[in-house]
């Protein structure tokens, strides 16, 4: 996709590194983690309550920050 000149994203829990290695793991909380910001993203970007909305962005900033450290 990056080299057809598309932008691309890689999200997801774990590390990259481990990434289709033979001793590849995941937490169950990062799953969950990521999972949330998933929910989030939808629920943000697909509409429903203006309750949801903002429990989405509240969820994508919570997200965000677990990105940055």
């Amino acid at each position: 996709m990056r080299e057809a000149g598309a932008a691309t994203l890689v999200f997801g829990p774990g590390d990259v590194g481990h990434a289709h290695a033979v001793d590849e793991h995941v937490s169950l909380r990062e799953v969950a983690d990521v999972a949330e910001v998933l929910v989030a993203t939808a629920r943000l970007l697909l509409g429903g309550s203006a309750a949801e909305r903002r429990a989405g962005r509240r969820l994508l900033l919570r997200g965000r920050s677990m990105l940055m450290g």
